[in-house]
């Protein structure tokens, strides 16, 4: 056994070498990457074997020699294996996205040589501890390898100064502070930090999570409904989008709970612990008062699992509301594919069901009557549906409502009235109804929640979220137009296609779907009387109407990021601007891309546009120059042009990018390209000097 571990150190840490001095050339199987999810359960061995090894070696004078000598050889073969099966892992997992390469070299390479230190201590064991003073040296020197490691890995996990902690601890004093910001700091910032920042999101600081992610802010104040944080925690565990992820830490009913109440009292950070009322939530908490919540109790049977199965489609998910309970929950999703049989035929389960979320879906008054089916529900979401009210009383069959959204629809005051005397119902969502202030002010007098969301007052003014793209995908084939949207009533998209930012007084109004003759990005601000105007949103677009037969690659791609060969260019699917993992992608860093492409017959060609990736900090940036060869029907294959393509001078955000190159020619047949990728990275960049990467994902056709 001993042998066999000697080798298998001796090879694993000859295979960490290779793979860390030629990462860029190695590709790392999908299914391999299980191992890398080992490293933090391996990583914590070989620091307790280290202090075991310094204690062990203090009682030195008081253990018979030949048994101290068995017992050191036993824990230095363990620690050297242990150590490079943890450096193993972890270098396994710094492939996967999410990291900052900067961030994690430090780690890695300090992992990679703490492995060999230990190794090579093992193998000259009986040169190193024959004597005192390299006994010691070499023991400081481990705690010290071993602590900085720790150190650099703890940063990536948990932030800066992990390991020495904050210099000045604080004294919380706002209601974020001492409540919420425990709990992200526990359960988020482990992936979402300066040097983690999976979703683009970073909850370092509250300046950091005040910008939000990828999918937009965190939460939106007095709106629970629609507060992202909340959305993804009560997803169902084996969701792919649950947060936090299977495997991890999740949140507690009382976390849940603190989240939950922060966001109905306003999201507001600055909320200090002084000012809190009675009425407040938090005002028990900050009196160290416990808050006890207890899981609701049925007293109906669960509905039979074949029966779920009948009912559940990938439009309508039937799921329990907890673990071993009979209440299930009920989502539509995609409007399109809405079918109101399927609202019928949920009355199979209609004891079972205490949650039904139809945001966004076409229903209308109609629909009541099939609600109402459901005696024990207790929450129903028709936010964004096309209800005005009119049938609502058939509600008040469900004796157990507690929490009923409309919000953002034409529901009448007078028929909300209709329902605002049942016992049950707590809470009310409203925002974007139109309600006068006087009907607000009467049904803030009853003895329900009413949250009508951001409500400002003559003195205060609200900016209006970016608008949305409708469109689910972004090329954009024969005379497909692009669709633009906001959440809200009454608001103007305005927008440019010529790179200015749009105002709100000379762009046009968006009022009609666009089109676009080839490739290009639309700028667009939403603005609305009495509101500031929002930030601009940028979507680019790529325009596709013809196909190429065939594609053959002169030059291979990285071995690391080879997608699914020369088919990844001309399928017409994008790839995941921040998975590069993905199969949709090819990437190219030693070599300039080179390839051939036949159309599927000859055609007149207006341009070709080549859609690349912009990912600064995995150093993924825009080629270089591309260079244009075509081929007419009757004549031979020439150069056309050379197109340089403007280069970066700062860090940007990720995203999926295009170079457009208009031709403009008839009776083309084949087109050939050379893109070359940046050979050593700008001054300003934190790789300056390292080869760039070229990831390319489509070449379109127009």
């Amino acid at each position: 056994m001993k042998r066999i571990l000697s080798y298998a150190c001796l090879g694993l840490n000859v295979i960490l070498l290779f793979v860390a001095l030629f990462e860029n050339q190695v590709q790392i199987p999908g299914w391999f990457s299980f191992i890398g999810r080992v490293h933090p359960m391996l990583l914590h061995i070989p620091i307790g074997l280290t202090v075991a090894l310094l204690l062990f070696n203090s009682l030195k004078p008081k253990v018979e020699e030949q048994s101290f000598d068995l017992t050191l050889d036993f824990l230095l073969l363990i620690l050297a294996f242990t150590s490079v099966l943890s450096a193993f892992a972890g270098l396994v997992l710094s492939f996967e996205n999410g990291y900052e390469a900067e961030t994690i070299k430090n780690h890695k390479y300090t992992g990679i040589g703490l492995s060999l230190l230990v190794y090579l201590i093992y193998e000259f064991q009986e040169r190193i501890f024959t004597s005192k003073v390299f006994t010691n040296i070499t023991l400081i020197l481990t705690i010290i390898v071993v602590s900085i490691v720790g150190h650099l890995g703890g940063n990536i996990t948990h932030g800066e100064d992990f390991l020495l902690g904050e210099k000045e601890a604080k004294t919380p004093e706002t209601t974020f502070d001492k409540f919420v910001y425990p709990i992200l700091d526990q359960k988020c910032k482990s992936c979402h930090n300066d040097q983690k920042t999976k979703g683009q999101l970073n909850m370092s600081t509250i300046e950091k999570i005040k910008k939000g992610g990828k999918n937009g802010q965190l939460w939106v104040g007095n709106d629970t409904l629609n507060s992202h944080i909340l959305k993804r925690a009560y997803l169902d565990l084996e969701d792919k989008k649950h947060m936090p992820p299977k495997g991890k830490p999740q949140l507690t009913t009382q976390e849940l709970l603190i989240l939950k109440k922060w966001i109905q009292e306003g999201a507001k950070y600055d909320q200090k612990l002084s000012d809190l009322k009675p009425s407040s939530f938090f005002y028990t908490l900050a009196s160290n008062q416990e808050v006890k919540v207890e899981a609701k109790v049925y007293n109906f049977s669960a509905a039979l699992e074949s029966t779920i199965n009948e009912l559940s489609t990938p439009f309508c998910t039937i799921k329990p509301i907890a673990n071993n309970s009979p209440a299930v929950k009920v989502n539509f999703y995609v409007s399109s594919k809405f079918e109101p049989k399927t609202l019928s035929s949920l009355s199979k389960i209609g004891e079972q069901i205490v949650s039904l979320n139809l945001s966004k879906m076409p229903v209308t008054d109609e629909s009541f009557g099939e609600i109402s089916k459901f005696q024990n529900l207790e929450y129903i979401n028709l936010n964004q549906t096309n209800i005005t009210g009119k049938g609502i009383e058939k509600l008040k069959n469900c004796k157990k409502l507690e929490v009923l959204a409309v919000a953002n629809t034409k529901i009448g005051f007078d028929n909300l009235l209709k329902i605002m005397d049942m016992p049950s119902l707590k809470e009310v969502y409203l925002w974007e109804t139109k309600f006068t202030k006087e009907q607000h002010e009467q049904l803030k007098k009853s003895k329900k929640r009413i949250e009508l969301g951001y409500v400002p007052d003559e003195s205060e003014t609200l900016k209006l979220n970016p608008p949305i793209l409708v469109n689910e995908n972004q090329i954009l084939e024969g005379n497909t137009t692009i669709s633009l949207k906001h959440t809200l009533q009454n608001v103007d998209i305005r927008y440019t296609f010529d790179g200015s930012i749009p105002d709100s007084v000379n762009s046009p109004i968006y009022k009609t779907p666009l089109l676009l003759k080839n490739y290009g990005a639309i700028k667009t601000i939403a603005t609305k009387n009495g509101w500031l105007a929002s930030d601009v949103k940028e979507f680019y677009f790529f325009k596709s109407n013809f196909k190429a037969k065939s594609l053959k690659l002169l030059t291979k791609p990285n071995p690391q990021y080879p997608g699914n060969g020369e088919l990844t260019l001309i399928d017409r699917k994008q790839g995941d601007a921040v998975n590069f993992k993905d199969k949709n992608w090819l990437g190219f860093r030693e070599n300039p891309m080179e390839g051939i492409f036949d159309l599927e017959k000859p055609s007149k060609l207006n341009g070709l546009t080549i859609s690349y990736a912009e990912n600064t900090g995995q150093y993924i940036m825009p080629p270089v120059f591309v260079d244009v060869y075509i081929k007419e029907v009757g004549k031979p294959l020439s150069h056309f042009k050379k197109v340089n393509v403007p280069q970066l001078t700062k860090m940007t955000l990720n995203g999926t990018k295009g170079v457009d190159i208009p031709l403009n020619k008839t009776n083309i047949e084949r087109i050939k390209l050379i893109v070359q990728p940046l050979t050593k990275l700008p001054a300003w960049h934190p790789g300056k000097g390292d080869k760039g990467w070229f990831f390319v994902d489509e070449v379109f056709f127009y």
